[in-house]
């Protein structure tokens, strides 16, 4: 398993860029969890490009990752069925 997220402290001022917004009120709460997991059935290959494209993109410098670091905990398993894929089983 993978996991993402920020361990990053945020000063006032950044948070001062939340004025009046709903996540402003979330950064009192536990950060939510988000859980991706892919190749369930080893024959959808597709889903291993688009949870590699989702690590990359939350690995990022874009803004829009760091803010879902901040606030988001991410889980990855990239391969759920390895043992499937291995073998060349499609379901």
């Amino acid at each position: 398993m993978v996991t993402i997220e920020s361990e990053e402290k945020w000063t006032e001022e950044q948070y001062e860029t939340f004025e009046n917004n709903p996540i402003k009120k979330q950064t009192k709460k536990k950060k939510k969890i988000v859980f991706v997991g892919a190749r369930v059935h080893p024959g959808e290959t597709p889903s291993s490009y688009v949870c590699q494209g989702m690590i990359n993109f939350l690995l990022s410098d874009n803004p829009v990752a760091k803010i879902l670091r901040h606030f988001v905990t991410f889980k990855f398993i990239p391969m759920l069925n390895p043992d499937g894929v291995f073998v060349g089983n499609y379901r």
